[in-house]
């Protein structure tokens, strides 16, 4: 059976690793390749040993060249853009629809929405990532018969391994993403500023990269808390930081998911994050604590920081639920029965 990946981005963020964890937990039962507009990714992917197909530009016939010439089964496609797309080769190929977010737009009757609604006529299966992201679809009732809802997952052992590699600076805490406004990086620093109020001597680390880094480097300067903060950019092991930090911060605005929250819990460093989408249905299963405000937030994390014997508690619950409901084995199994389910329609 051959699955060609579809996805409208060249970098390496989150429903990138999603995918590139699904090319590899799938193996050998599957034969699946990568598509996306050429970039930054390819690095990535020659890294998981996984076959590129590169699209000049991200439309019909850019794409429409690649699948004659790679003709797979089935096309997977992550998220909205590349849903629309792959559902107008509906004809020749299965189509399989992996939604990873969870937009505010996607509450509401609109262009989004409906426009999304009729390429749903002509998609076989519908992936979200948590039950509250398809609870939030306007329509989700007139998709129901085609939808699944599976969790993402992790390579366990992979990042446990890159979780030791050295890295020699201690954080008390750390926020892990892009930044950009559904992360909400800039409330991290707030909640710095906050905690520096009670312990001048606090220290965290932002790491990744995206269009918020020169407001975020701004606000550092004015709230004086360049000594407090380290951005180190984007980075490909990030769970080498994470290992040395006390606490993983989740201050998103909205989330389909949060792998974050689960590799953080893997490590064993407690999470704590905002209650929403399905950050908070992670944070629920994973048993970390969730906060509804910014005031909670910095409570939450000020009695942490506070309380080693509570944290070092929260670290073992947290990575037991993490290792049992998140690993690629169990997602195999649910990903290679969608396959082989649609493959025979």
């Amino acid at each position: 059976m051959k699955v060609l990946h579809l996805l409208n981005s060249n970098i390496f963020s989150g429903a990138e690793r999603v995918a590139i964890n699904l090319i590899k937990a799938s193996r050998p039962e599957v034969e699946a390749v990568y598509c996306s507009p050429y970039g930054s990714i390819k690095d990535v992917l020659e890294k998981n040993n996984i076959k590129y197909l590169k699209l000049n530009r991200f439309n019909y016939k850019n794409l429409d060249k690649v699948l004659n010439e790679y003709n797979p089964d089935i096309i997977h496609a992550h998220d909205f853009k590349s849903s629309l797309l792959a559902s107008r080769f509906s004809k020749q190929y299965k189509i399989i629809s992996h939604i990873h977010q969870d937009p505010k737009w996607f509450k509401k009757v609109n262009l989004q929405t409906i426009t999304y609604l009729i390429a749903s006529n002509s998609i076989d299966k519908i992936i979200f990532v948590s039950k509250h992201t398809y609870s939030d679809f306007k329509f989700k009732k007139l998709i129901s018969k085609k939808v699944a809802v599976i969790h993402n997952a992790i390579d366990i052992q992979k990042i446990i391994s890159l979780s030791k590699e050295f890295q020699p600076t201690n954080f008390d805490l750390i926020y892990v993403g892009r930044f950009e406004d559904a992360k909400n990086p800039l409330e991290f620093v707030d909640l710095v500023h906050e905690l520096k109020k009670k312990n001048k001597a606090i220290v965290a680390a932002m790491v990744g990269s995206g269009s918020l880094v020169t407001s975020i480097s701004k606000k550092i300067s004015k709230l004086e808390l360049q000594n407090n903060i380290t951005l180190t950019g984007f980075a490909d092991n990030p769970y080498k930081y994470m290992a040395h930090s006390k606490i993983c911060v989740i201050p998103s605005k909205n989330e389909g998911f949060s792998l974050a929250a689960i590799e953080a819990g893997v490590i064993g460093i407690p999470v704590v994050g905002n209650n929403v989408g399905g950050l908070g249905e992670v944070l629920d299963i994973i048993g970390a604590p969730k906060t509804n405000s910014f005031d909670e937030l910095a409570d939450k994390c000020s009695f942490l920081l506070k309380n080693l014997s509570y944290r070092k508690a929260l670290s073992e619950k947290e990575s037991k639920a993490s290792q049992l409901n998140f690993s690629l084995i169990q997602l195999k199994t649910k990903i290679v029965s969608i396959y082989k389910e649609i493959a025979e329609w």
